[in-house]
């Protein structure tokens, strides 16, 4: 599944409602970064937002139903979404600049396409998405009475989001040379890939984690930066993802 490109997500979700199997957690760990700064996804969306935030809300909007079937009293659905540290730097983007109609510009003002500056904020604001979207998804299914929970990396609610740490041997630098090269240089002082799935794993299976939601690092729950906790910011953030589905939605009809 291509996470930047709706259809892509839509096939996914089809294929897997055809097998008629229960669906006990979605992990949602697919990510890009230090992408060109401002480049574009299939589906016109800023690359990074597309992938990091947008497929991931849109999948898992979509498989909720199967999620809240599957999910009991005594052993609830879980929805894990992984993202990083660099949440603290981030910004919910406006939908302008996230359909192109305004560039984002870097720390020091510059908008250049080989800018890292413009990638990691990007890629901060992508991070920062996925940790309210966490915990918007649990505020609702609380309220709803649905036995579902939500996981970010951060926070301390219901829902969970993860922070893995560095990962020095992900795929997730590929789209920047200069800092895939520069990682082997720190490695040392890094995570390993297996290193940083522990917490995921933890996460998908932990019994103490049972109805319980939360920031979670290095196997442990943790506490956010007081900007994943802002829950207006999470309302206008996903009010802006409905207005980009009902978009898509509508073009695909066409």
């Amino acid at each position: 599944c291509n996470l930047d490109d709706p259809d892509s997500i839509q096939r996914l979700v089809n294929d897997f409602l055809a097998l008629d199997l229960p669906l006990h957690c979605l992990l949602n760990n697919a990510g890009v970064a230090f992408t060109k700064a401002n480049a574009k996804a299939s589906s016109g969306l800023e690359l990074q937002f597309a992938t990091n935030h947008f497929g991931t809300y849109m999948l898992t909007k979509l498989l909720l139903p199967k999620l809240k079937e599957t999910g009991t009293p005594t052993k609830m659905a879980r929805v894990i979404n992984v993202s990083s540290c660099a949440h603290a730097n981030g910004v919910v983007p406006t939908l302008n600049q996230v359909v192109g109609k305004e560039i984002v510009a870097g720390s020091y003002g510059s908008a250049t396409n080989d800018d890292p500056f413009v990638a990691m904020n990007l890629y901060s604001n992508t991070k920062l998405c996925n940790l309210l979207h966490a915990r918007w998804l649990n505020r609702q299914l609380e309220a709803e009475g649905k036995f579902v929970r939500a996981y970010r990396k951060l926070t301390t609610n219901p829902s969970r989001s993860v922070h893995p740490g560095i990962i020095v041997g992900s795929d997730i630098w590929r789209h920047n040379a200069i800092i895939r090269t520069s990682m082997k240089f720190v490695e040392a002082f890094n995570k390993t890939v297996q290193q940083g799935a522990s917490t995921l794993v933890w996460a998908v299976v932990s019994a103490e984690l049972e109805g319980v939601g939360g920031y979670l690092v290095d196997s442990n729950r943790s506490v956010s930066h007081p900007k994943g906790c802002n829950m207006e910011e999470a309302d206008r953030l996903v009010a802006m993802s409905e207005e980009l589905l009902k978009s898509f939605s509508l073009s695909r009809s066409c």
